[in-house]
């Protein structure tokens, strides 16, 4: 605990609360998220600008699928404080951390080929492609569900789905496209003018690199 810290918060949320937004923004709504962002063992003690306001600054936002801590605290609290539309995405995230680990979903040689499973046959290697296809299989299901809300809410964008399937050819994944997958969920293609473009250059590396050697 430091009280310079607990200091220079209250008076950054004073700031917020007390003066109007450059850009007009409803300062009141961003005050209310980091509020309800707030998990239950974080305290909340010192007086913004009246008794409502509490500063509130310990809410973590990053990526909502970050796995780097077990458990998501701010998306949880969200939940609990009214946000429900979250709960897909919490439960999403939460069975990213749950099965990161489990064998069955990795395979037994890491990027570089060298072998990655454990003296008591763990594997711990690169996600498998049929876990990989799952998972986004699942992410393209639930952005269809919220999208039937909120259109505007895109929970992974064309140009990542085309990265996705850049790194699914360098690894030697060709049983399963995303383009297919995204086509069987949606009922269309995937929109962008580079998707050829790409497509076009990994053909292409993959010829030269048959080239070299023919075996593989």
């Amino acid at each position: 605990y430091s009280p310079i810290k607990e200091l220079m918060l209250e008076e950054i949320w004073y700031i917020i609360n007390a003066l109007p937004s450059p850009w007009e923004y409803d300062n009141s709504k961003l005050f209310k998220i980091y509020t309800n962002a707030s998990a239950d063992d974080y305290e909340c003690p010192t007086v913004v600008t009246d008794k409502s306001h509490s500063s509130c600054g310990q809410s973590r936002f990053g990526c909502w699928t970050c796995t780097v801590v077990k458990e998501d605290k701010s998306m949880t609290a969200l939940v609990k404080n009214g946000e429900g539309w979250l709960t897909p995405l919490l439960n999403y995230r939460d069975s990213l951390v749950k099965e990161r680990n489990v064998s069955e979903n990795r395979m037994a040689t890491r990027r570089n080929g060298q072998p990655a499973v454990t003296e008591d046959g763990h594997k711990q290697g690169n996600y498998a492609p049929q876990y990989r296809a799952t998972k986004l299989r699942e992410l393209l299901e639930l952005q269809k569900e919220i999208q039937k809300k909120d259109p505007l809410v895109e929970l992974i964008k064309n140009q990542e789905l085309i990265a996705i399937q850049v790194y699914w050819y360098r690894d030697g994944i060709f049983d399963f496209k995303v383009g297919e997958i995204y086509a069987k969920i949606f009922g269309r293609d995937i929109e962008t003018e580079n998707s050829n473009i790409e497509s076009a250059i990994e053909k292409q590396l993959l010829k030269d690199a048959c080239r070299q050697e023919p075996n593989d």
